[in-house]
């Protein structure tokens, strides 16, 4: 995949992300908008059908309470009038009638019943009823009510509108005791008119008008237990607003009732409002009203906010496509040029000069590049000089090894009642350990271990030096611990070993005596292993190492040594060989070792000590020279 298609693709999820993410932010915030909109008209649209339906019920009584205060009104000036036309100005009945029934024909008034202290309605403007007030009230007797006017002084009664016996009108009656005498004053006004006020303003009505410019789909009113109480503009009765099963809307209704606040259900496409009764709305139980609306139209709302954030979202994603691809070859251009420029550096073009244009970025990597060019001419010459040199070193300490490993034994004496097997391994091409096993001119057996501090060539040197030391002072005595007194001298005197010294255990063995004489300096102790006992190591006594002191003197030891008897010589790299936990192998490994061996042979001794030590370190490897020297007398 290409930079520039990569830098396209990062750009692109990029650019998805944010739309997306803006897009259901968006989305969600307009949905939920809309959503709570719908809901808070519908309950505003709720309010509005409650109080009308409570103020329509209401608003006939007060306009008939009015009346009846103005009626009485009228009555009082009827007793006035009455008062003044017969005791001062003294006019006839028929007169007074006639004026009465003139203010009759000019007011809202319909009818004048004034009566004499009998009760008797003599003065009035229907003059084809002849009529008196009863003194008592019935539930069919409308007048009853007013006869108890002609013992009161000052006395008034307004009668609420209802239904006349004789003729079925409705009629409203108001009375004031007379003024001059006791008399009733009686006004009447024909009430039918009082229905004309709240027409058009009935919940019906209301509902009409909200089903046009609010969806409303139906109303009804639902007692605390569920039962319907009242219907309005239902299409199925038997069901709730808009069809909602009968049951959810009585939960609903309970859900408002509890809690006293107004509550919503969405039930698909319709949206139910519950409104609880108010204590002055006159409910004498708690009761709720219930309106249905069709909330298609906010579904619908929705769905066309949806669409046009899509196209609004995607006409973006397009123009953002847009410049992704022109930044991304803005960027990846440059860049491209410039690794083909590398490529060709790598090849090994190093005199070429990058010149790309771009911006600063593109300017740096040209330096970059122009300067890396130029140190890896200088780097590929120092390497080619450094690596020639290491190549001759590798070969030189190759050489030395060849050196090393020619001046140890070539083979070990075998057979005349002694057995050796050795082994070493140096921990790097050459190392600080030697052994050596030769015949001495007297025909005894001698041979020596050592081990040179540090590691490497100087080690190396040092052995190789040590050891044909030893060879040289085994030929001129046979004291092994004159031996090891004198190559110290000269090993101190040698200016290369200024900083290291040698540890060494010399031996001679005596054949026909069985007899073998031991001188250590400074070098770990043997093992000696006889038949039917534990391995167990020699004294450890010992001395300075070789090289640290002008004169030392050496701890010897003389054996006296049985057939079957062997003895095991070895370097601290055995015994300070290191696991990965960094355990160290120790002498009791080692002795533990030995005592293991499924043969009492050198080499089975030497090979199971080696196998030993190379599962004890693991991968961790050798951290020294190792070296093991096995002798068994078998004669």
């Amino acid at each position: 995949m290409t930079l520039r298609t990569k830098l396209l693709l990062a750009l692109s999820v990029l650019l998805v992300v944010a739309l997306g993410s803006n897009y259901l932010l968006v989305r969600g915030a307009a949905r939920r908008g809309l959503l709570q909109e719908s809901q808070k008209r519908a309950v505003a649209l709720t309010e509005l059908l409650y109080y009308s339906g409570w103020f329509v019920s209401t608003v006939e009584e007060k306009a008939e309470d009015i009346i009846g205060e103005q009626m009485i009104v009228e009555a009082a000036l009827a007793a006035h009038l009455v008062d003044v036309a017969e005791n001062y100005a003294h006019l006839t009945p028929q007169q007074t009638i006639a004026r009465l029934r003139d203010v009759a024909d000019h007011t809202v008034l319909d009818e004048f019943w004034i009566t004499d202290e009998t009760g008797h309605a003599y003065l009035r403007n229907r003059e084809e009823i002849d009529f008196t007030f009863p003194e008592g009230a019935t539930a069919r007797d409308q007048a009853g009510a007013f006869h108890k006017l002609l013992s009161l002084d000052r006395g008034q009664v307004v009668q609420k509108r209802m239904p006349r016996e004789y003729d079925g009108k409705v009629f409203k009656y108001a009375a004031v005791s007379g003024i001059d005498r006791p008399r009733i004053v009686q006004v009447g006004y024909e009430a039918a008119s009082l229905a004309a006020l709240t027409q058009g303003m009935t919940i019906e009505d209301f509902a009409d008008w909200v089903t046009d410019v609010g969806g409303l789909l139906g109303a009804e009113f639902l007692d605390a237990g569920g039962a319907v109480l009242q219907q309005y503009h239902l299409a199925k009765p038997q069901a709730g607003p808009g069809g909602v099963p009968a049951t959810r809307v009585a939960e609903l209704a309970r859900e408002a009732i509890s809690s006293k606040a107004p509550a919503t259900r969405r039930l698909g496409d319709v949206l139910l409002v519950a409104r609880p009764s108010d204590a002055e709305a006159g409910h004498a139980q708690p009761v709720a009203f219930i309106v249905g609306f069709d909330d298609r139209g906010t579904r619908l709302a929705i769905g066309r906010m949806m669409l046009y954030l899509s196209l609004a979202t995607g006409a973006i994603f397009a123009v953002g496509m847009l410049l992704a691809v022109r930044i991304s070859r803005g960027i990846a251009e440059p860049m491209q040029r410039l690794a083909r420029e590398a490529e060709l550096i790598g090849k090994g073009d190093l005199d070429r000069t990058v010149d790309v244009d771009g911006g600063p970025e593109v300017t740096a990597m040209e330096s970059a590049l122009n300067s890396m060019s130029a140190s890896l001419k200088d780097h590929i010459e120092e390497l080619r000089r450094t690596t020639a040199a290491k190549e001759r070193m590798e070969r030189e300490l190759q050489i030395a090894a060849d050196v090393q490993r020619a001046m140890l034994p070539v083979s070990l004496p075998r057979g005349e009642g002694l057995e050796v097997s050795a082994y070493t391994a140096p921990a790097r091409t050459v190392g600080g350990d030697f052994y050596d096993v030769q015949e001495l001119p007297d025909g005894r057996l001698g041979f020596c271990i050592g081990d040179v501090s540090g590691h490497g060539l100087p080690a190396a040197l040092l052995a190789s030096q040590s050891l044909s030391i030893t060879r040289t002072l085994a030929m001129e005595t046979d004291d092994v611990a004159s031996v090891l007194e004198r190559g110290n001298r000269m090993i101190f005197h040698t200016v290369e070993t200024r900083g290291l010294f040698v540890t060494m255990s010399c031996g001679c063995y005596d054949r026909g005596r069985r007899t073998m004489t031991l001188a250590n300096a400074g070098h770990l102790p043997p093992i000696l292993w006889r038949q039917g006992e534990a391995p167990r190591v020699l004294t450890e006594e010992g001395s300075l190492p070789l090289g640290l002191m002008p004169d030392i003197e050496p701890v010897r030891e003389d054996l006296a040594l049985e057939v079957g008897d062997l003895l095991v010589f070895y370097t601290d790299g055995v015994t300070e060989a290191m696991s990965p936990s960094d355990e160290l192998f120790g002498l009791g490994r080692l002795t533990d070792c030995v005592a293991g061996c499924p043969e009492r042979t050198p080499q089975a001794v030497a090979q199971g000590l080696r196998s030993a030590v190379d599962a004890f370190v693991q991968q961790r490897g050798a951290s020294d020279d190792l070296t093991i020297l096995a002798l068994q007398v078998t004669a």
